[in-house]
């Protein structure tokens, strides 16, 4: 199933003069056929939808917007999500509505600051006013004002979600990056993290955070972002481009910085275009920028992209993504492909002989290998094989299945844990795979979501009662 994502931004509308406002069927002409074999299609826009937050800008603007989303009804019918999806940017807000108490309260930002009470909070988001009374007309929604909100959709089985940060709530004129601070943890606790794609879509870039907090807030903003999403759509530079962000988590965010729609006074405008296989995970990404000499938008730009695994956002500890790599790398020359092909490609799980006593010659019954892994199989397995029989690659390819299966894998040599060197073994194992919470927290964390592998394990080198003792010290 797919889903198509028309991503607008910086419109700056001040009149039904400006460059931009009739430009909603070229828009529509750019990408009508794009989206045919789309099962949805959402349109959204990344803030600076207004010049200077004014009542009659957003008038404007909600007549540009109903227009695009009416052409799109019109080719699409129900295809078409019927809520446009935004985000405020600095230009969305009123400074008319400015004060001094906000503008005191916000000088120096931290959690100690806004309390827990709301009402700096509150009073920061006054001058947003015009902007929420915009939401609701446009979207026919009863909203507050407010710094989040998840818009939620199915497609299919697939759970859809667009998570709208208000970026620009502490915005003051002039603003300077490093200076706005987002508030993750008031917000981090109400998100739903049980969705097959989560959009992210806000309007400053997370360099605009400060980091000049105890918690420091541009890292703990980006942390929070690569979490919670499996790409990002954001305003404010007026240029396009793409990049690779995130400081934590089994795999980095791609962010997508989007051409502005219309700028004052200037003939430019440009936006982008995705379309995203929710099954594979894959995306195709398209920018268009407006073409003066033909009258039309051109498409710029168009290359494929991956999401993160889904596994990796749902993870309570989140595997290094090198980790990953390392284990599904394939040892052997393979040519020109070496670095496309992965263990998991071309892995069969094979079949295995049982024993439930390793002193007893092996049962004539066979077993799936997968099956290792579910909870009514045994507790501890114990393999057993020639040289080169296979049995590390079982356990990557077991290691890699568990972590789907929301599980914690712990991949461990046996020569690094034997004896009196388990918790040393084992803390230096974590600390190899795991990036974004302290081992200790690891190691009390229920043991009923963690699996330990353990590699090389000789019976040559120690007797089974050996090994036993280990393991049940495990």
């Amino acid at each position: 199933m797919k889903i198509g994502i028309l991503h607008l931004t910086d419109a700056h509308f001040s009149s039904d003069k400006d460059f931009v406002y009739n430009k909603t069927s070229k828009i529509v002409a750019a990408v009508k056929y794009i989206y045919e074999d789309c099962d949805k299609i959402y349109i959204t826009f990344s803030g600076d939808i207004a010049n200077m937050g004014k009542t009659e800008e957003y008038e404007i603007a909600k007549c540009f917007l109903n227009s695009i989303r009416s052409l799109f009804k019109r080719f699409y019918l129900d295809k078409v999500f019927p809520q446009i999806i935004i985000s405020p940017g600095n230009h969305d807000c009123d400074f008319a509505l400015d004060n001094q108490s906000r503008r005191i309260l916000l000088t120096n930002p931290s959690y100690t600051v806004l309390g827990d009470d709301g009402s700096i909070i509150n009073t920061a988001l006054s001058v947003q006013k015009p902007y929420f009374e915009f939401v609701k007309k446009l979207n026919d929604q009863d909203i507050d004002a407010n710094l989040f909100s998840c818009i939620n959709d199915t497609v299919g089985e697939h759970h859809i979600q667009f998570l709208s940060l208000n970026t620009a709530w502490m915005s003051q004129i002039k603003e300077q990056p490093g200076t706005l601070f987002f508030p993750v943890r008031i917000v981090e606790g109400k998100l739903n993290k049980n969705t097959d794609i989560c959009i992210s879509i806000f309007h400053h870039h997370p360099a605009w955070m400060t980091p000049n907090t105890i918690e420091n807030n541009r890292t703990e903003f980006i942390d929070f972002v690569n979490e919670h999403s499996d790409f990002v759509l954001v305003g404010h530079e007026h240029q396009q481009r793409s990049e690779l962000n995130g400081l934590i988590g089994t795999e980095t965010v791609k962010y997508f910085c989007g051409e502005a729609l219309g700028e004052v006074n200037k003939q430019t405008s440009g936006f982008q275009s995705f379309i995203i296989d929710i099954d594979s995970r894959n995306g195709v990404f398209q920018s268009y920028s407006w073409n003066n000499n033909d009258d039309l938008y051109e498409k710029r730009k168009e290359f494929d992209f991956e999401l993160k695994k889904l596994y990796s956002r749902l993870q309570e500890f989140h595997v290094r993504p090198e980790f990953i790599k390392s284990i599904e790398a394939i040892e052997i020359p393979l040519g020109e492909k070496q670095n496309e092909i992965k263990i998991s490609d071309l892995f069969v799980y094979p079949d295995l002989e049982k024993t439930s006593d390793l002193n007893k010659e092996l049962n004539s019954s066979y077993e799936d290998s997968e099956r290792i892994l579910d909870d009514d199989f045994s507790s501890t397995v114990i393999l057993e094989g020639a040289n080169q029989a296979g049995k590390t690659t079982l356990i990557k390819m077991l290691y890699i299945e568990s972590i789907k299966r929301n599980n914690y894998p712990l991949l461990v040599s046996w020569e690094n844990i034997k004896y009196k060197k388990i918790d040393t073994g084992l803390q230096r194992a974590y600390e190899e795979q795991y990036d974004n919470k302290t081992y200790e927290i690891y190691a009390q964390y229920d043991n009923s979501s963690k699996i330990l592998f353990i590699d090389n394990l000789s019976s040559d080198k120690f007797s089974n009662l050996e090994i036993k003792s280990v393991i049940d010290k495990l």
